[in-house]
C-alpha cells in the first residue's frame, strides 16, 4: 500500500548510507564547475536583491508622503 512506512522497497540501508548524498553528487561530478556554480549563486541572489529595490523606493515615498518625515530623497 502507498505510504507504508513498513515497505520501502528495500531502501533502508542506502538511505542510511548516504546522508549527503547530494553533496557528494556534486564533489564527484561538479568539482570542475565550482567557479560556475558559484557565479550562478551570487547571481541568483543580486537578482533576487534588484527585485526588491523598486518596492524599498516605493515604500520611502509613500512614507514621506504620508507621514512627513523628511522630503522624498535616497
Amino acid at each position: 500500500m502507498p505510504g507504508d512506512d513498513e515497505d520501502d522497497g528495500g531502501l533502508e540501508d542506502i538511505r542510511a548510507d548516504d546522508e549527503y548524498a547530494i553533496l557528494q553528487m556534486f564533489l564527484t561530478y561538479g568539482r570542475g564547475k565550482l567557479f560556475i556554480f558559484t557565479l550562478g549563486a551570487v547571481a541568483t541572489v543580486l537578482s533576487r536583491a534588484m527585485e526588491l529595490v523598486p518596492a524599498y523606493i516605493l515604500a520611502v515615498a509613500i512614507d514621506s508622503l504620508f507621514f512627513d518625515e523628511e522630503a522624498f530623497a535616497i
